[in-house]
């Protein structure tokens, strides 16, 4: 008797049978496309955070990209990319500033809701107009 060819084995099977088969083989095929795809993100995370390293950018925005595709991750480096150059043009000396209102002159006059918002608006600048005073 010759072997026969996956055709005739399949139309051979019993109908319970020939289901089976198929979920199983539905199934391992699923789970590749699962693992193929944690494999691709995991490629993806590395190739961001060398790129990040490359281009000078802090490594904690690597969790503010888009690792969905590559595509995705060009266009969220560059994202951040300008983010930080903007970031760095604000931090300038002299340079204007885009938060709130400037405080008064005299600092230990404010109130509590203005050295509040101050606080959470500018924590740096809270720092150095108070020197650590509560």
């Amino acid at each position: 008797m010759e072997p026969m060819n996956p055709i005739e084995q399949e139309q051979a099977m019993p109908d319970g049978e020939l289901a089976a088969a198929k979920a199983a083989l539905d199934a391992r095929e699923k789970a590749l496309d699962e693992r193929e795809q944690a494999l691709n993100l995991r490629e993806r995370t590395l190739r961001a955070q060398a790129l990040l390293e490359e281009r000078g950018l802090p490594g904690e925005a690597l969790a503010a990209l888009d690792l969905a595709s590559d595509e995705a991750l060009d266009i969220s480096l560059q994202r951040a990319e300008a983010l930080l150059k903007a970031a760095n043009k604000a931090d300038a000396p002299g340079a204007p500033r885009l938060t709130g209102p400037v405080p008064r002159a005299d600092v230990r006059a404010m109130t509590y809701p203005e050295r509040a918002a101050l606080y959470a608006r500018e924590n740096a600048r809270y720092h150095n107009l108070f020197k650590g005073e509560m």
